[in-house]
């Protein structure tokens, strides 16, 4: 019998995909509660409170166009499809900095993870054990990414949040629409090409990083549409040559 080792990407996604429900401790979902209030209280504020929204607002309605869907925009009237949701609560939600940090890994898992979340729940009417569920997964492979670049990922100049959170939300969103193993991992394969940011917003206090945590959001959900169709992704794209 040959075995074959798996590399770095098939653990987290079989981890992401094929951990049981019953193996998640009731902290854990109890912390995952507290988290997603958390996210919509800083949303809302970002929404109010913060210069940038009223763009960010007008540019995902303009995006939008006349289309609707079953997804919200917190604070926001009429509904919009899932990735533009998920684009526009992303920013509102990381626009004062707020948001919950997880410090070992320099990143906000929140952020990409919930907007993601929120968006496909109501696009595909899931309920909330299977959203606890695959929050407490997408911050488990969130976390564990960063983790391995840790501060040195800002000292090259980028952004976090965006370069990893991506693969957080990714993780999540495939283990909320119940995708395959082969299809997570696609999603990923197809979002290291998505995963973005650099810290060039300090020179001018520009509003790219709100933008940075939307877009992955936006992305993850972009990349699980195409990996759920069948499409292909880049192998090993977080160990390989050319991954992250």
């Amino acid at each position: 019998m040959t075995i074959v080792a798996q590399g770095v990407t098939e653990q987290l996604v079989e981890h992401a995909i094929a951990l049981p429900e019953e193996r998640i401790p009731a902290e854990a979902r109890e912390a995952a509660k507290r988290l997603f209030l958390d996210f919509l209280a800083v949303a809302v504020g970002g929404r109010w409170l913060a210069e940038s929204s009223s763009v960010i607002l007008q540019g995902t309605k303009l995006l939008a166009g006349s289309g609707s869907g079953p997804s919200t925009i917190i604070g926001e009237e009429g509904g919009y499809t899932a990735q533009y949701a998920a684009l526009a609560n992303g920013a509102l939600v990381h626009s004062m900095d707020f948001d919950d940090t997880y410090q070992a890994a320099y990143l906000h898992p929140g952020a990409p993870v919930f907007a993601t979340l929120l968006a496909l729940a109501e696009a595909e009417g899931k309920g909330g054990p299977e959203f606890l569920t695959a929050a407490v997964v997408g911050y488990d492979v969130a976390c564990r990414i960063g983790r391995v670049p840790g501060p040195n990922i800002i000292q090259r100049g980028f952004h976090p949040t965006g370069i990893v959170g991506i693969f957080g939300a990714t993780a999540a969103g495939a283990r909320l629409l119940g995708l395959s193993q082969a299809q997570a991992a696609n999603a990923l394969g197809i979002n290291i090409s998505q995963a973005a940011g650099t810290q060039q917003f300090l020179v001018n206090g520009a509003w790219t990083k709100r933008l940075h945590v939307g877009l992955a959001a936006h992305n993850a959900i972009y990349a699980l549409t195409f990996a759920g169709l069948g499409f292909l992704g880049s192998a090993s794209p977080l160990e390989g040559r050319a991954g992250l």
